[in-house]
């Protein structure tokens, strides 16, 4: 929801607000890597293996680390970037680190 001033507002219960985190790394996921591999957005979902639906290779995978950690200051490691198999786990990690503030 956003306030007269312009500015988004939480809205629902605390247990509802880590959802919207997670929809909101997704969102920025699915743009990254359309942008990376030229894939259209509407063909990328939470369920979306990122090397079986979408070819990326180890190459892709770390250009598209390099860009998240650009648009939302969270870097991954080789290791957590090894276990990543779909967008949504990508998300989904993305997500724990933004709460721990272990972003850099």
């Amino acid at each position: 929801m956003w306030s007269s001033e312009g500015t988004q507002q939480s809205v629902g219960s605390p247990a509802e607000r880590p959802i919207r985190k997670k929809i909101d790394s997704l969102r920025v996921l699915i743009e990254l890597i359309s942008d990376h591999l030229g894939v259209d957005e509407g063909e990328i979902s939470a369920e979306t293996s990122l090397s079986d639906d979408l070819g990326a290779d180890s190459l892709d995978v770390a250009e598209i680390a390099i860009a998240v950690e650009d648009r939302l200051g969270v870097s991954l490691d080789d290791s957590e970037l090894d276990r990543i198999r779909t967008v949504g786990q990508a998300a989904l990690m993305l997500d724990a680190k933004r709460s721990a503030g272990s972003g850099r």
